[in-house]
């Protein structure tokens, strides 16, 4: 999955159930925000494309309820 350059699915699992499933905005920019419910509260990624020198990566930031609970390196 690679946010803005392409036509790619996010999908997004919490304890085996599905809270996210969307499609990334084609040249939506390299940080994208994407929402869903999992057992009644608001879930929120947002994924960010980091480019290095050497390498590049997604950091993912998961908000459940509003409250940061988990910073994904993928």
């Amino acid at each position: 999955m690679t946010p803005g350059l392409v036509d790619s699915e996010v999908k997004l699992k919490i304890n085996g159930e599905v809270a996210i499933n969307e499609r990334t905005q084609t040249f939506g920019g390299s940080s994208q925000v994407f929402e869903g419910n999992w057992q009644g509260e608001q879930v929120t990624a947002r994924i960010t494309r980091v480019h290095n020198m050497m390498s590049q990566y997604h950091l993912i930031d998961v908000f459940i309820g509003g409250e940061l609970v988990e910073t994904l390196t993928v």
